[in-house]
């Protein structure tokens, strides 16, 4: 039993010896080398922000609106130019209106005389027409006459008188523009000169 316990005891002594030179070297290493030391994380960058302004730049801002105020200027140019020519247009369409002529003249009343006793049958021829239509027909015209400074029947009209018949005062007065008076003194002359038809019973 002795002899037992003395030979493990000498097995346990010789492994120790065997091991401790292991350790210490093992040991020893660890001492050599430097300790590790935690290294911080490297941060990833931040994401690098879109520095371009999100609307449009102030020189596009400015541009747009130069391009509408030109727009807007060429526009009330050709609004201006196409008036002026529609107004020019219409005065070119537009007739000229003669001036009225002042009357200032005058004829003798034997002038007149003569030259109305001439045209009595052809004014009587008018009326005896249309009486033809209508046996009833009967009244006055007031036939208004515009002799110029030559002579010549400038205008007629009727101004007067009961009897209302178109085709009677257009026949008096195409009939009145064909004479021709004395030339009146001190410019055209207006004169009037009354008729009365009725139907011989």
């Amino acid at each position: 039993m002795f002899r037992v316990t003395a030979s493990l005891r000498s097995i346990v002594l010789l492994t120790c010896a065997l091991l401790l030179p292991l350790t210490m070297l093992g040991l020893g290493c660890d001492e050599d080398a430097p300790p590790e030391t935690d290294k911080p994380e490297k941060a990833d960058p931040p994401p690098k922000q879109d520095t371009a302004p999100s609307g449009p730049s102030e020189k596009a801002i400015e541009d747009a609106e130069d391009r509408a105020v030109g727009l807007a200027v060429s526009r009330f140019d050709r609004a201006q130019f196409i008036s002026s020519n529609l107004e020019a247009a219409q005065e070119e369409d537009e007739p000229s209106r003669p001036t009225p002529r002042k009357t200032t003249g005058s004829l003798e009343p034997k002038q007149l005389r003569e030259v109305f006793g001439q045209h009595n049958s052809a004014m009587q021829s008018c009326y005896e027409r249309e009486l033809k239509k209508d046996s009833n027909l009967e009244g006055t015209v007031e036939l208004s006459l515009t002799i110029a400074t030559n002579g010549s029947v400038r205008r007629t009209r009727v101004t007067g008188g009961d009897l209302r018949n178109d085709q009677v005062h257009e026949c008096l007065k195409e009939n009145a523009r064909q004479w021709t008076f004395p030339e009146p003194e001190g410019g055209a002359a207006k004169v009037r000169k009354p008729y009365s038809f009725a139907p011989n019973r």
